[in-house]
């Protein structure tokens, strides 16, 4: 086997993916959960832990207490919303659900506590919050960078808080995001709330598509109401125009559809390198063994269905194959850049993963959604070459808005993140000692990186465990260093 379809097999061995559940819920529980939930039960032991909450949250949690109500509401629009699409309503219920366990949580969690009755371990609490928090102070960073550098930017240096986080109780959204937009939707604050299925916690190995969930959505969405910072909406408008006209005529409202989780993936390609790309591409392979019409299920084959509705692309996820190719151009690109040249060797094996992930006789699926069922075959010679195309335009074309700049030139993951990895895989691949040590300025995205660069080097079980362990201890000692003074760390996102 090679060194790909091993780290596939250890993936899908550890305890937060061992016995995958089908992709949609079948315990109809979940459905009287949410529409009955206890109001003034929550409504109070949310007012019990807002104290315990950093300064910059206190809005949120006394938002969230005093509009329960409407979060109720809300979350039961959303799901008729979701019914009348035709969504199943097992996982629709499970989504809400969902989403008012973790938005209440991301307030108890403070006080080490769970509306569910479970206590929530701090360190991994910790260890969750502080990777969020340092995927989103590299976007603050470069945003000011905009503002202070862009001609006639009137803006001012604010943003939403960073996100809050809360591990979830069940594994069908797997890491997700619940945006400040939606949050400002459901209870007129604007926070974001990540969460995490709580059978991850113990495997940041795992954690590499928060990076696509925060450095992606969030701030897609952070800015994108607020009247002091207009500058994203106009990035995420041109970069549609860049997917209009460099995808091929004939599957452009496809690519059209797919255009927001497809900037999310390539903002994890610029917060994290290319790791992020084979550690979300062995996530990736585990679950394509849910796909309902995929091929037989082997490590390191990935997803290739495409879901249709009406005659056009109704998901809004690329199949998993065109995600990797167009990170693959990105990267591709970047490597041409000042500054990227040491990413060769990362690149290089993304290359072969995306080999092996692109079997011989790969086809795309067209499934439909009404039916349940494969529509037609067809080849994906073009789909993955709009792919690279896009990928490589999205790097290098300068944006209006961005004073006429590429945008790695206002953040990315370059030559001194990647030396920051590989120094950190070389000390997780040999740490036994319970002493980590980490180089200085290491943040959560180089730690994430170079465990999972380690990992895929020797991805041997015993190995696997030894560098989940070292990242485990890695990411607390980052934590110890942001939670010393927790106000003065959070507040320097708004400043």
């Amino acid at each position: 086997m090679t060194h790909f379809q091993k780290l596939v097999e250890q993936f899908a061995k550890s305890e937060a993916l061992r016995g995958m559940e089908p992709w949609l819920p079948r315990n109809d529980e979940w459905l009287l959960e949410w529409r009955d939930f206890d109001v003034e039960y929550r409504r109070q032991r949310v007012g019990k832990c807002i104290g315990q909450m950093p300064d910059v949250y206190h809005a949120y949690g006394h938002k969230l207490q005093c509009n329960m109500d409407r979060l109720k509401r809300q979350v039961r629009t959303e799901y008729d919303k979701e019914r009348l699409k035709g969504i199943d309503e097992s996982f629709a219920a499970t989504k809400a659900a969902d989403w008012v366990s973790i938005m209440v949580d991301a307030v108890l969690s403070w006080a080490g506590q769970s509306i569910e009755g479970a206590l929530v371990d701090q360190a991994e609490f910790r260890r969750f919050s502080v990777v969020v928090w340092d995927f989103y102070e590299k976007f603050t960073t470069a945003y000011n960078k905009v503002v202070e550098e862009v001609p006639g930017n009137q803006r001012k240096r604010k943003t939403d808080p960073p996100p809050l986080v809360a591990f979830s109780s069940t594994r069908v959204l797997g890491p997700h995001t619940i945006t400040a937009d939606q949050v400002s939707h459901l209870i007129g604050t604007r926070v974001g709330v990540v969460g995490l299925p709580s059978v991850f916690a113990k495997f940041p190995l795992l954690w590499a598509p928060l990076a696509h969930e925060v450095f992606g959505h969030d701030v897609q969405h952070s800015l994108g109401r607020t009247p002091s910072a207009l500058l994203m909406p106009d990035i995420i408008q041109e970069l549609r125009g860049i997917v209009d006209t460099n995808a091929s005529e004939k599957w452009r409202p496809a690519w059209k559809v797919w255009t927001e989780e497809l900037a999310a993936d390539l903002a994890g390609l610029l917060c994290m390198g290319p790791y992020f790309a084979i550690g979300f591409a062995a996530l990736m392979s585990v679950t394509a063994c849910s796909d309902p019409c995929g091929p037989s299920w082997a490590p390191g084959i990935v997803g290739t269905t495409l879901v249709a509705r009406g005659g056009r692309a109704y998901d809004e996820h690329p199949p998993d194959l065109l995600r990797l190719y167009a990170m693959l151009g990105a990267v591709e690109a970047m490597l041409k850049l000042q500054g990227f040249d040491k990413l060769s060797c990362s690149v290089k094996a993304l290359v072969r993963v995306i080999d092996e992930a692109h079997g011989p006789s790969t086809m795309i699926d067209v499934y439909d959604f009404d039916s349940q069922s494969v529509l037609m075959r067809c080849k994906c010679d073009v789909l993955i070459a709009d792919a690279l195309k896009i990928g490589r335009a999205l790097i290098t074309e300068p944006l209006k808005s961005l004073g006429n700049k590429q945008i790695t030139y206002f953040h990315s993951w370059n030559n001194t993140d990647e030396d920051k990895a590989h120094s950190i895989a070389k000390i997780a691949a040999s740490s036994n000692s319970r002493e980590v040590q980490i180089p200085d300025g290491s943040k959560a995205q180089h730690l994430l990186a170079g465990a999972i660069m380690a990992a895929y080097a020797d991805p041997d079980p015993e190995s696997f465990n030894n560098i989940n362990k070292f990242l485990n201890a890695a990411l607390s000692k980052r934590a110890a260093d942001a939670f010393n003074d927790i106000n003065k760390f959070l507040n320097a996102f708004t400043a």
